[in-house]
Order: C-alpha cells, then sequence, then structure tokens
C-alpha cells in the first residue's frame, strides 16, 4: 500500500463520535468532529460526504483482548476475531464495529487500520502498569 496523503481516523465510544481527517505529510488536522450519537450509522454516512478525499481509514478500538497486541489491517479474518471480543467491552466495540461496518460498506475497497488501547497497556513495563 502507497502511503497516504489524507487518513480518516474514527474514535466511537460509548456515548460519542469522534473524527478527523489528517494530512499525513504535514500533520495537520484538516477536519475535526465531536458530537453525541444517537444512529451511529447515519452519522458516520453523513460525514463520509462532507469530509471530501482520503486514502486509508484509522479506528480506535478500545479491547483487542490477547488477540491484538499491534496494530492490524482489517480484513474479514480479523474483523471475525474482534467481533468475537465485543462481551469484553460491548459499550464501546459495538459501535467501533459498526463504524467499521459503515466504512467497508461505503468504501469496500478503502485499507482499514485497527489501533487498539490494550496493546498500548499490554506493552507497558510491569513498574509502570
Amino acid at each position: 500500500m502507497a502511503i497516504p496523503t489524507r487518513v480518516l481516523i474514527f474514535n466511537p465510544g460509548s456515548s460519542s463520535l469522534k473524527w478527523s481527517v489528517l494530512e499525513v505529510k504535514s500533520g495537520v488536522t484538516i477536519y475535526e468532529q465531536t458530537e453525541p450519537w444517537a444512529s451511529l450509522t447515519a452519522q458516520i454516512s453523513a460525514e463520509l460526504a462532507k469530509v471530501g478525499t482520503f486514502e486509508a481509514v484509522g479506528h480506535r478500538i478500545t479491547h483487542g483482548g490477547v488477540l491484538f497486541r499491534a496494530a492490524v489491517c482489517l480484513n474479514e479474518n480479523v474483523r471475525a476475531k474482534l467481533e468475537t471480543l465485543v462481551p469484553l467491552d460491548a459499550i464501546h466495540l459495538q459501535p467501533q464495529l459498526a463504524a467499521i461496518y459503515c466504512i467497508t460498506n461505503a468504501t469496500p475497497a478503502l485499507p482499514q487500520v485497527l489501533a487498539f488501547d490494550t496493546a498500548f497497556h499490554a506493552t507497558m513495563p510491569p513498574a509502570a502498569a
């Protein structure tokens, strides 16, 4: 995959949806929004129409369990494994999966990368943990 020039970042939480578009080369945030969500799929679809072009999507995912200890590119196998982790943190993982589905349906060929909070915590030295 070539290095994208613009990346769309999604961070759906238990009650809010945050997203931004980053210009990769300059590191500048071009577009940014935070709002409470009620209909995540509708909101994401509406935002996709507003944010312009982007070549990749990054998703903040709260829980990767023991399955994900580093960022991964989304594929069917990763998605299936992530779905098995919903019981660990349903309040966050369900909206995060909804964002993944919405992006996949809207732009199926677009590369998506998942970054896991638990990957960060899994690599912390014992003294810091």
